[in-house]
């Protein structure tokens, strides 16, 4: 009688290939999950397709839906990737709102350590050396960056800056500190008084008032000196 062979103790060889392949394709979609390309419904679907009998991970074990929920809180604990690709965006579409504005001169959108920062120019916003805001001149920057805020839940730091020229004995105030610290806060009183249908956490925001102290060009000139004086308006990075 012809013997029986016996079957080798243990999974196919075959399955730890397959396991890697399924381990590496996880992987994949988490990525891209974490990066917002791939829409929260369709991400349900694709994952679905990991759990049951296609579900083969380490021990066997396969993804259950109350998994894939504790795997998208765990995805916002990561380092800050997404809200990054967030900021990127934000810096795009700034650009692309305030393209008339930066045309002219009367702002500048850039990108630093801090976050992205939009540059209003006081001269269009504010006579010399005062602080109450030209508010029609105003208006339309200030509908812009409600709208970038809106759906962001970075926080914002309005900060005002002057030139290095000293103010007039004249002035209602005191020093640059004083003016710059008056005119961050009519942009702030103006962003909160706009009307408008988008809603802003008040909570989010703060103002700060640097003087002549933190120049972005050359005070020795007319148009470094116009450059300098500004009212920032920074969407902070998560750790700034």
């Amino acid at each position: 009688m012809e013997k029986k062979q016996e079957c080798p103790k243990g999974a196919p060889a075959w399955m730890v290939s397959f396991s890697d392949m399924t381990t590496l394709l996880l992987v994949f979609f988490v990525m891209m999950l974490a990066s917002g390309e791939v829409p929260e419904q369709e991400m349900r679907i694709i994952m679905s397709a990991f759990s049951g009998t296609l579900g083969v991970l380490s021990g066997g074990h396969s993804i259950s839906e109350g998994r894939f929920e504790n795997m998208g809180q765990e995805i916002e604990r990561l380092p800050s990737a997404t809200r990054g690709k967030m900021l990127s965006k934000s810096l795009k579409r700034a650009v692309s709102v305030f393209k008339p504005q930066i045309t002219a001169r009367q702002v500048r959108v850039t990108e630093d350590e801090r976050g992205i920062v939009i540059s209003l120019l006081n001269d269009v916003l504010f006579k010399p050396a005062s602080a109450e805001l030209d508010y029609e001149a105003a208006r339309p920057m200030l509908e812009n960056i409600r709208l970038l805020l809106s759906g962001l839940d970075s926080k914002v730091r309005i900060e005002g800056h002057t030139d290095a020229t000293p103010l007039e004995g004249s002035s209602a105030f005191k020093d640059n500190w004083e003016l710059s610290s008056a005119r961050a806060w009519a942009i702030l009183h103006g962003l909160l008084s706009v009307p408008s249908q988008v809603g802003i956490d008040e909570s989010q925001l703060s103002i700060s008032g640097y003087g002549s102290t933190r120049p972005v060009e050359n005070n020795d000139t007319p148009e470094g000196r116009a450059y300098n004086r500004r009212v920032d308006i920074i969407i902070l990075r998560e750790n700034s």
